[in-house]
């Protein structure tokens, strides 16, 4: 079976090249490349998640990551060795975000990417094939490879009995899959399967004024990776008053019809919300647009199991933030929020008894990706903390 290269070199080069040091002044100045790459691309631009990834890989935004990283006196920080990262198939930058962390770390890089195409991978790739035929990036060029080969293949086998760390990007079976492959004793896995996103809009708080802004940052939320991603919400709860709970969804609809629809998104927000019907789930007839929404009687997370994405929102009334542990579980990752205060939302964190979401973010910065994911520290499980004193 063939390995597709699609960047960087061979797998002997790769082999036997060496380590770097962590935040390798070569490896920061390549990201501030990627960054300006990315920032200044004619069709880079069209794509929010492109310019959010260009933000985000900013030397000042890569300095800070740095300060955070800094290990106590007594402690030493070295890369783990290689690592080799099974991409995932329905975010096309992430795989971008997890491979920095390693890069940052010093380790080398062994890549496999999904056979899947869409305009914002080519121009990941082609920016990335460019700047590592580059003079001064040519160290960091030997040192990550990038590949695509079939799933059955056998080819994962080999590649992972070389790896010193295995990120995992896929649902619950890859997972599982993956893991079954042979490896390293001491190799490390940082898995992230199956999760689900939910937001909370404070309808006690909402005013006529706040509609168009809560609207456009709960958009933000919600179209990009047309609402696949682990952390683009698919169930809006809906605490107290319900005076405007149709005016803000009006304007969702609004923003939702200036993006470009998918062929059958209203069939299958139609079969979803039957079967939400066949479960006794539905609370209320589908408000049926560009966005979808579904009131639901009591949300519990395998009411997901149909859900498309493509902009379809589960709505749920609740009176109280308890509420919500009643209905959550361990795979809720991020709870976005509008109109609570936090100090309100850590208490409850701090009180509750049951399984809670990894990560609480206002409305608007869902998708914002930072090194701590999943409740792991990217930076802390890429590398390892030596004891020398």
């Amino acid at each position: 079976m063939s390995v597709v290269v699609l960047a960087g070199h061979d797998l002997p080069k790769l082999a036997q090249q060496t380590t770097r040091t962590c935040f390798d002044p070569v490896v920061v100045a390549f990201c501030q490349s990627v960054s300006q790459s990315l920032l200044k691309h004619p069709q880079a631009r069209q794509y929010p998640e492109l310019v959010a990834l260009g933000f985000w890989l900013r030397e000042s935004h890569l300095r800070r990551l740095q300060h955070r990283a800094d290990v106590p006196k007594g402690i030493v920080q070295l890369p783990v060795g290689l690592v080799l990262h099974f991409t995932p198939a329905n975010v096309d930058t992430m795989f971008v975000y997890s491979w920095v962390c390693s890069l940052l770390m010093g380790n080398k890089n062994l890549l496999r990417l999904s056979s899947n195409d869409s305009p914002v991978k080519r121009i990941l790739l082609g920016i990335l094939k460019d700047l590592f035929e580059r003079p001064e990036y040519e160290p960091l060029a030997c040192r990550n490879l990038f590949v695509s080969y079939p799933r059955d293949s056998g080819i994962g086998e080999d590649f992972s009995l070389m790896a010193d760390a295995r990120v995992i990007w896929g649902g619950d079976e890859s997972v599982r899959a993956i893991r079954r492959l042979p490896c390293k004793p001491r190799c490390r896995d940082i898995p992230f399967a199956d999760r689900y996103s939910v937001s909370l809009i404070n309808g006690d708080q909402l005013t006529t004024g706040d509609l168009q802004s809560v609207a456009e940052r709960l958009w933000r939320d919600i179209e990009p990776y047309r609402q696949m991603a682990c952390s683009s919400p698919r169930v809006i709860f809906w605490l107290g008053s319900d005076e405007l709970q149709e005016a803000l969804m009006r304007c969702l609809d609004s923003l939702a019809q200036e993006t470009e629809v998918s062929p059958g998104r209203s069939m299958d927000h139609l079969v979803a919300a039957q079967w939400l019907q066949a479960q006794d789930a539905a609370a209320g007839p589908i408000r049926s647009g560009p966005l979808s929404v579904v009131p639901v009687t009591c949300f519990r997370p395998e009411l997901l199991l149909t859900h498309p994405g493509q902009s379809l929102c589960y709505l749920v009334s609740i009176d109280r933030l308890e509420q919500l542990e009643q209905q959550l579980d361990e795979r809720c990752q991020t709870l976005s929020y509008w109109g609570v205060e936090s100090s309100a939302l850590w208490q409850w964190l701090e009180s509750s008894t049951g399984p809670v979401m990894d990560r609480v973010v206002p409305v608007g910065q869902a998708l914002d990706f930072s090194v701590v994911w999943d409740g792991v520290n990217l930076l802390n499980q890429l590398s390892r903390q030596v004891t020398a004193w």
